[in-house]
Parts: structure tokens; sequence; C-alpha cells
């Protein structure tokens, strides 16, 4: 996808969170990014920023931040990080969980 329409569709998914939570103001955004996709990060927060001008999230930082990997324990439902094939579940110590990647972004918090 071409940072344009990545831009685009951030900030539409930040301004319906924004709506569904009554949220007036939003400093700032956190927004994972999957190294495999091949974001232009520096394009795409250029145009952020472009974007953001006409409407209240105009003040608002948006600061990309690299996914990595995420696994679901299987056995408690754990959402952790996972560096290695080898790691285990941070809460119960199992090894059986499933991995997880994100397409292309995700939106990790709005404060």
């Amino acid at each position: 996808m071409h940072e344009t329409g990545r831009a685009q569709s951030i900030l539409r998914t930040v301004l319906e969170i924004a709506q569904e939570k009554n949220i007036p103001s939003i400093k700032r955004v956190e927004v994972l990014i999957n190294p495999a996709a091949g974001v232009d990060e520096e394009e795409l927060l250029e145009i952020l920023d472009e974007l953001k001008e006409n409407t209240f999230l105009k003040e608002t930082t948006f600061e990309l931040k690299d996914a990595g990997m995420e696994a679901t324990c299987k056995k408690c439902g754990t959402v952790f990080p996972v560096n290695s094939p080898s790691d285990v579940c941070p809460n119960c110590q199992s090894a059986d969980f499933e991995l997880a990647v994100i397409d292309d972004w995700k939106i990790a918090s709005v404060e």
C-alpha cells in the first residue's frame, strides 16, 4: 500500500476510535508497523502531518514503532511479545502458543 493510503487509513481509524469513545482530544497515537511491509516511515509521518491539519488531530503526535511479533498462549490466553521461537509464556511458562504478525499497521494506543 502506498504511504498516502496508509496515512488516510490510520487517520480514519483514529477518528473512528475518538468518535466511538467520545474522546475530545488526542495528544499521542502509537502505531505499530510491520517492518516486512516496506513502509517508508519518514514519508508516512510527513503525510500524517499534512492530513491531520484539517482535523481536531492537528496537535496530535504520531509515533511509529516496530510491531515485532506477538503470541497468544494456548494454555492461559496471555498475549506477549516474542523474540525467539524458544520463548515461553511469561505468565504460565507454557511453550504452547500461537504467533501473530500484523499485516501492515495497527493502532497500539491513543492518549
